[in-house]
């Protein structure tokens, strides 16, 4: 009987054993899926930030290239400007020679 008693609380005891086993077994794999899944959302997080400054980097190089162009057709408006200045005062210029020489060689209400 005491034997059989002792059987008993062997068997109990080794079941409590496999179930405690069982538990931190769980709880280490309930672990390891944590980590993986915190690892994979930090991947995640990883990979959008650098897809995001690389986009952030297109844009600064974009908005560099419409700077330039800017700048680039604003000296042209100005190069333009100088040149139809110059235009008309050449203009002027002609038109004094026209009426001059129309004045000395006497003629007079002379239209180009």
């Amino acid at each position: 009987l005491e034997a059989e008693r002792e059987r008993a609380d062997k068997l109990s005891r080794d079941r409590k054993a496999a179930r405690d086993a069982e538990r931190q077994l769980r709880r280490e794999e309930e672990a390891r899926g944590r980590e993986q899944r915190q690892k994979e959302r930090h991947d995640r997080k990883c990979k959008f930030e650098e897809e995001c400054r690389a986009r952030e980097a297109l844009l600064q190089q974009e908005r560099q290239q419409k700077l330039r162009a800017l700048e680039d057709g604003h000296h042209s408006l100005l190069a333009l400007s100088s040149m139809k200045e110059m235009v008309q005062q050449h203009a002027q210029r002609l038109e004094q020679h026209v009426s001059q020489a129309a004045a000395r060689a006497g003629v007079r209400n002379h239209q180009c």
